[in-house]
């Protein structure tokens, strides 16, 4: 369950990869097409800080799990099947969570959270069964919480950047 192999490292990086690409795609479809601005706009630096310390532990042990405990050794329609169920869920707490926290956002923002957050969750689900590893996916949700705090932290700086000059 908490072991480390030596290709656990080589899919925490595709995982990554995969996670980083899709979501900005996405992103970059729901600015292009709904006019919704990128992830970071309203999030406090609070939530964040949650976010990169026991927020990725506490969820991969509940998302996750049901594919380490269910899923098998390959890809089978059965993993597959727990995969879905567990990143569709992880999507809609995502929904649940922002909701309370930023209720002013408008439909295509929840739908785009729900797709990034529901996507995540599946490349997560396949990390598990590559690696047999939850050690693995929380890594990779600790990895992906680092590198997205880092560029919320950015962009909030140059938003107040723009605000002072103006």
């Amino acid at each position: 369950m908490f072991s480390f192999s030596s290709e656990m490292f080589f899919y925490i990086g595709v995982g990554f990869c995969v996670v980083w690409v899709a979501n900005n795609c996405i992103s970059l479809f729901f600015k292009k097409f709904f006019g919704i601005n990128p992830l970071y706009k309203g999030l406090r630096v609070s939530h964040l800080f949650l976010g990169v310390s026991i927020v990725p532990p506490i969820e991969e042990l509940i998302f996750r799990s049901p594919v380490y405990f269910w899923g098998t050794e390959s890809l089978s329609l059965i993993s597959w099947m727990v995969i879905l169920l567990s990143a569709v869920l992880f999507g809609l707490i995502h929904i649940s969570n922002d909701m309370i926290a930023h209720g002013r956002k408008t439909i295509a923002g929840k739908v785009r959270l729900f797709i990034n957050t529901t996507t995540t969750g599946i490349v997560s689900g396949w990390v598990v069964i590559q690696t047999q590893s939850l050690l693995s996916v929380i890594m990779l949700h600790y990895l992906i919480n680092v590198v997205a705090f880092f560029f919320i932290i950015y962009n909030q700086i140059q938003d107040q950047k723009r605000i002072i000059a103006t």
